[in-house]
């Protein structure tokens, strides 16, 4: 170690400027890792920088001594002195270690700091002789570079990983309030977001302790008329303000080896208005659906009338067909035999034919009709094809039997002229007979308005002449109507 008093004074000066440096920087480096939260464990890479710090301390106190011409290199700590070269055995360690992590860690890039640990130590110093001072200088020069890139790491490290320290600011800067208390109600951390919410409750700003305030927001709650206020199983929300609800919870955590209590006030304003919109909707279902309910009800009853409506009018032209022919037939001075069969069948079927078929084949009832009536002289003459539109077509199937009724039984027709046709986009029915004209006004029964009715179903008008011949005249647009027209 002789050969370091044989240095220039700037060369030391700079020497112990630059160990000082070092050792400083590398305390900060130590400090950083020591708040730095990761997966891999810490403890032997601390050690090791640790070692290293005691390194840079042992080389500044070496560079000082010499600065201060001892003559012997002396690591001083006020009345004690403890001779340099034997507290190198550090640097030994220190070797052994930094080879282990770097095997461990697959760092070849340490090699140069435990080449430098290991050349420190006595036994190369005695080797080394007058190289000693130029290895002090390499030391120091490398290790001024090795801290200043390891600070540099550790600020980029700082701003992307998660410390203590930055643990601490997030919960200050959480939108949730946030306080914790020892046992004894002692507060050991409040954020502004819970000082805030408690100052507008009407609590203390300088708030110390939480005994009681958990009680005294029960009360708020409990005294509050409507609103959001409320006690919950999962907590107590109360309005902080008319834009504000909070939701205050409780319990208990453990940081490090004890538990405090913790109160967390949440911001439920957004759901609260949810919550309100929710109410409101169910509500206008409520009503919604008592109005439908009504509605369908009133559809049944609608469709009840509408069936008996129906009925009657098939009871009123099937069993009126019926009778008519039967008058007819017991009015004849010479009644067929044969024929009395064939009216015997058609009384017999009345129940058969007053229930509504699923599928009505129009031509095949037209023909029915003109055969029935055949059987008591009546001639039905069809001229023309029924309409395209099968609904229309059973309309006017239903009309040629309610006339063909009323020419047997109040016209004593013998014949019925039936035409069909098509004419400005509507079909055309026209029923005539060969009865007497009508005396005086003719007077519409249940015939006449269940014609109307049927033909109103499908958008028809019926009209009557009652003069020779007796005609009735219908027409329907050739075109459904369109839907939400009146028909």
């Amino acid at each position: 170690m002789g050969y370091l008093f044989e240095l220039d004074t700037p060369v030391i000066v700079a020497l112990v400027v630059s160990f000082y440096v070092a050792a400083g920087g590398q305390l900060l480096h130590v400090l950083f890792l020591s708040t730095r939260r990761g997966a891999r464990p810490f403890s032997l890479v601390k050690l090791y920088e640790v070692l290293l710090f005691v390194h840079l301390l042992l080389a500044a106190a070496t560079a000082n001594s010499v600065h201060s011409s001892y003559g012997v290199a002396l690591f001083r700590l006020k009345a004690f002195s403890f001779p340099i070269e034997s507290l190198l055995w550090i640097d030994a360690v220190a070797a052994l270690l930094g080879l282990a992590l770097a095997i461990a860690y697959r760092r070849p890039i340490m090699t140069s700091e435990i080449a430098l640990m290991a050349l420190i130590t006595p036994p190369s110093i005695g080797m080394l002789g007058h190289l000693v001072p130029y290895l002090l200088i390499g030391d120091a020069a490398f290790f001024v570079f090795r801290v200043g890139a390891a600070l540099t790491l550790d600020v980029r490290a700082g701003r992307r990983s998660v410390s203590r320290l930055s643990i601490i600011d997030s919960i200050r800067a959480l939108p949730e309030g946030v306080i914790c208390a020892d046992d004894e109600g002692r507060i050991l951390f409040m954020n502004e977001s819970m000082r805030s919410c408690l100052t507008a409750l009407g609590f203390a700003g300088d708030l110390a302790e939480t005994r009681g305030v958990w009680d005294d927001l029960e009360e708020m709650a409990n005294k509050a008329e409507g609103g959001a206020d409320a006690v919950l199983p999962e907590g107590i929300r109360l309005e902080i303000s008319p834009d504000e609800t909070r939701l205050f919870m409780r319990d208990r955590v453990r940081l490090g080896h004890k538990e405090y209590r913790r109160m967390v006030a949440f911001d439920v304003t957004e759901e609260e208005s949810i919550n309100s919109d929710i109410e409101r909707m169910n509500h206008f279902l409520d009503v919604a659906n008592t109005e439908l309910v009504a509605a369908v009800e009133n559809a049944r009853e609608v469709s009840r009338n509408e069936a008996i409506l129906r009925m009657r009018s098939r009871v009123h032209d099937t069993v009126g067909q019926r009778l008519s022919i039967l008058h007819r037939y017991l009015e004849d001075d010479d009644p067929d035999p044969e024929k009395l069969a064939c009216v015997v069948d058609l009384a017999r079927t009345v129940v058969e034919d007053l229930a509504e078929p699923d599928d009505i084949d129009a031509e095949g009832a037209l023909r029915a009709i003109e055969s029935s009536f055949s059987l008591v002289g009546i001639v039905i003459s069809v001229e023309g094809p029924l309409p395209c539109r099968p609904e229309v077509a059973i309309a006017f199937v239903d009309v040629v039997r309610e006339a063909a009724t009323n020419a047997a039984k109040h016209g004593q027709a013998h014949r019925v002229d039936v035409r069909l046709g098509e004419s400005s986009g509507c079909y055309t029915l026209s029923v005539q007979n060969d009865g007497p004209a009508a005396l005086g006004e003719v007077h519409e029964g249940t015939g006449f308005p269940s014609m109307r009715q049927t033909l109103a179903r499908v958008g028809g008008t019926l009209s009557i002449v009652s003069t020779s011949p007796f005609t009735i005249e219908a027409q329907a647009p050739c075109a459904p109507p369109h839907e939400g027209e009146d028909q």
